[in-house]
């Protein structure tokens, strides 16, 4: 008699697919590299497909390692640009604050024109006529 786990039934069966098994803890370059990649692909998410580019690691920690990135990334450009003016937040469908500089009005001023500078070559008679004469009146 064969053993249950050697049984002609049980390997004649439907294959259950196995979890994938995932990383814990720090990631290794390679995994961050593929990470990139699915981010140049699914810029926003969606975290499972990133997750099966990355194939090491599950939506919720791709999710997770993004936000972390984003916060470093908001570290390093205060430290770098401290002495800088002022950012404002903009908030995006899928992802955490990206700070982007202010955008300030460029300014103008209107020439001052009165309706008296203005020259009056045609008189109103002939004004309304031509605009009676158009085919869409």
């Amino acid at each position: 008699m064969l053993p249950p786990s050697s049984s002609p039934s049980s390997s004649d069966s439907v294959s259950k697919k196995r979890p994938r098994e995932t990383n814990e803890g720090a990631w290794s370059a390679d995994e961050h590299e593929r990470f990139l990649m699915a981010l140049q692909l699914y810029p926003e998410g969606p975290w499972k497909a990133i997750a099966e580019i990355v194939q090491t690691r599950n939506a919720k920690q791709t999710q997770t390692h993004m936000q972390n990135d984003k916060e470093k990334l908001v570290r390093q450009h205060r430290r770098d640009h401290a002495n800088d003016e002022p950012l404002t937040c903009v908030r995006s469908k899928h992802s955490a604050n990206l700070k982007v500089p202010a955008i300030e009005p460029i300014p103008f001023t209107a020439p001052s024109a009165s309706i008296d500078d203005v020259g009056t070559d045609l008189p109103l008679d002939e004004a309304l006529d031509f605009f009676c004469s158009l085919p869409n009146a």
